[in-house]
């Protein structure tokens, strides 16, 4: 062919490369391919049309009700006629607002939502105003991305030559500010650049992965590029829709430079994420994962190294822990594995297996996980093959029963794992307030409802509301997070016994009566005396059974040591009497089968029956030789008699006892005294203090 020039390669045939250079040319041939693409498809993005709708106009006053449709379809039609521009259709955008069930108005986030359903780039708003010949346009043009108005204009024309001349104003400005910012988003990336981009060097391929900045919004995927110095030139070699790639195309023993940016559906792009360098070269081969078991806030991981031997020539180095959320990933790496040695993770019998323990993630978090085996150059391994594992739940379906007597039993499903040691019990008196652990409840048998079960009864009070929450700990104490909360009110105190009555005017008695009460925890009465209002009161019987409804009290407390304390008061007469004549108080209290009793009933009093007063008027004289003693009748209606004493050389001793008011005591000698007095006895027997001694003297 003329002009054509002869190319001689030494070793081959004039005009024709070898083939083992055809090879070496391929990547270089790829590189430019590359770039030339790259450089294409910017042109053709950047001439994309901008994808617009145009909402109806709404009239502002009834005047201009008629204008609405007719501004909406002039600028319909103008800007479709524009090069540039893409305008749905009327129809379409209203058949998809009512599939959807939504509408057309200036509310900005209504505009921004119906345009980023549709794709659109640019949505037009406005309304129409007329006063007389006067008509007022009022538009607005919404950047969708930039989730602002790029346009915000008031026109005005008077007649309807006048509305379609600014009407063609109105388009030419509308078309002008989409230019303008679009030509602002393709100079200034519209995003931050994608963060914490990992490589993974293989053999024959390089596996990249990365994530998006946080906050990062509208990413429809990302755009991989590749040079071979950190300065570039680069050539973009993917895009993908997830945040990971493998870069397949390599040559080994050879170091590459990636970048990565993200793009949004209406062409706008992101910064360059920073350089990162991965080298192709011989690999460990991959382990095997065996199995994971569920730890509290942990995975535990159990591999063995390849069984077979791989043509890496370098020095075994450790592992490296991957995992992703999904069994595809991304897979973000978690943890190097390497120098570990017997008790730190690896089986001592010397088959080289790696117990490792991925700690720190949260309750019930499943994950996949892959290992890599990697050298001295950390030239990491194909990733094993993929395993899923969780963490132990937290614990779940905590109960408290209610209504008991200052106890809270509380149950909850069990945590089946051999690393699980116990449950630590939480509790506090507000919902929201410090929980406080009780106990500790170490895992046994599951009850017949297969729960386990515990009860508190750690300084529970009546009618009172505890909160409950459960955790599971393992040995070392690793705990999960607390169970959700459950609460029980205790049972209130026992009813207070209604009815209570004191019945005086006993001998040395007073009889207490009283409504047996009818709750079911009611197991027994406390009965309480004393001689003062205020008390104190002390115990004097303690009465089992609910239907009780009465008792004597013949004098004397319940126990020693009370009966000590009365007496020690000076609290009634002998110990084990009640005193004649005396004033006690009582009140009374339930209890139950906690021994905790109700609050104290009303005070109640009566009396116990007086002795007689002593007889009146005593009086004596001597007739016949005899002393003749005569006294007063006691008012009382129960005396029965009256008994006599005379003073002797030992005190008063009883002389006689008469029924009647007289009585004729003895001879007296002439010139002889002797002293008499009379005491009154009631059917009871009770006896009055003496009367007044009187001395009878013979003549």
């Amino acid at each position: 062919m003329a002009g054509s020039k002869r190319i001689n390669i030494p070793g081959g045939s004039p005009g024709r490369l070898s083939c083992r250079r055809t090879l070496r040319l391929v990547p270089v041939l790829a590189v430019l391919f590359f770039c030339i693409t790259g450089v294409a498809m910017s042109r053709a993005q950047s001439s994309a049309p901008v994808r617009a709708a145009v909402f109806n106009f709404s009239a502002r006053n009834l005047e201009a009700s008629a204008y609405g449709t007719t501004v909406t379809n002039a600028l319909l039609n103008n800007l479709k006629n524009r090069p540039g521009f893409s305008v749905l259709d009327r129809k379409e955008l209203e058949s998809f607002l009512t599939l959807n069930d939504l509408q057309q108005n200036d509310h900005m986030d209504n505009v921004i939502l119906v345009g980023s359903r549709l794709g659109l780039n640019i949505v037009v708003t406005g309304s129409v105003e007329r006063k007389g010949t006067m008509l007022t346009l009022y538009c607005k043009v919404v950047h969708i991305e930039q989730r602002k108005p790029v346009l915000d204009v008031r026109l005005a024309a008077f007649g309807d030559a006048g509305l379609a001349r600014e009407l063609d104003v109105l388009a030419d400005r509308i078309a002008g500010a989409v230019t303008s910012s679009k030509q602002t988003r393709e100079e200034t990336p519209t995003a931050k650049a994608p963060v914490n981009v990992q490589k993974k060097s293989g053999n024959m391929k390089i596996y990249l992965s990365w994530e998006s900045p946080p906050g990062a919004t509208g990413i429809s995927g990302w755009e991989v590029f590749r040079g071979s110095s950190a300065t570039g030139p680069f050539a973009r070699i993917a895009q993908v829709n997830r945040p990971e790639y493998w870069d397949q195309t390599v040559e080994r023993n050879r170091t590459y430079q990636y970048k990565i940016r993200s793009f949004s559906s209406s062409g706008g792009y992101s910064d360059f994420s920073a350089v990162v360098a991965a080298e192709s070269a011989p690999t460990p081969n991959p382990p095997v994962i065996l199995r994971t078991d569920s730890r509290v806030r942990g995975i535990q991981l159990t591999w063995l190294p390849s069984p077979t031997t791989g043509d890496d020539p370098l020095k075994f180095k450790g592992y490296k822990l991957y995992r992703a959320k999904g069994e595809d990933g991304p897979y973000r790496e978690v943890k190097d594995v390497t120098g570990l040695g017997p008790g730190q993770g690896t089986d001592v019998s010397g088959s080289g297996k790696v117990i490792f323990v991925d700690s720190g993630i949260g309750d019930d978090e499943r994950y996949f996980y892959r290992v890599t085996a990697c050298n001295e150059k950390d030239l990491e391994s194909d990733f094993s093959r993929a395993l899923a594992g969780s963490s132990l739940p937290r614990v779940s379906d905590v109960r408290a029963t209610g209504e008991q007597i200052r106890e809270v039993p509380l149950s909850w499903k069990p945590i089946v794992s051999p690393f699980v040691r116990g449950y630590h019990i939480y509790r506090s008196e507000s919902p929201s307030g410090n929980f406080a652990r009780l106990q500790n409840v170490i895992p046994g048998p599951a009850g017949a409802d297969g729960r386990v079960s515990c009860v508190d009864r750690e300084g529970l009070g009546d009618r009172k509301t505890y909160y409950y929450r459960v955790t599971v700990f393992e040995e070392g104490g690793a705990e999960t997070s607390p169970s959700d909360t459950a609460s029980a009110i205790t049972r209130d105190k026992p009813p207070v016994p209604q009815g209570l009555k004191a019945e005086g005017s006993r001998v040395k008695k007073i009889l207490l009566t009283w409504q047996a009460c009818t709750r079911e925890d009611v197991q027994g009465y406390r009965l309480y005396r004393s001689q003062k209002k205020e008390g104190p009161f002390e115990p004097i019987g303690k009465l089992s059974g609910r239907s009780s409804f009465q008792f004597e009290d013949a004098g004397g407390v319940y126990g020693e040591v009370t009966a000590l304390a009365e007496r020690a008061l000076g609290l009634g007469g002998l110990p084990g009497t009640l005193g004649d004549g005396s004033v006690y108080f009582y009140r009374m209290t339930s209890y139950n089968q906690r021994d905790v009793e109700s609050e104290p009933s009303p005070t109640v009093l009566a009396q116990t029956k007086p002795r007689p007063k002593a007889p009146a008027g005593l009086r004596g004289e001597v007739a016949n030789g005899k002393a003749i003693l005569r006294w007063d009748a006691n008012s009382e209606p129960d005396i029965v008699r009256y008994d006599l004493y005379e003073r002797g050389l030992f005190g008063l001793e009883k002389i006689a006892a008469v029924s009647g008011t007289s009585h004729a005591a003895g001879e007296m000698a002439k010139g002889k005294s002797r002293v008499f007095s009379v005491r009154a006895v009631d059917r009871d027997a009770l006896e009055s203090e003496s009367s007044p001694e009187i001395t009878v003297n013979a003549p």
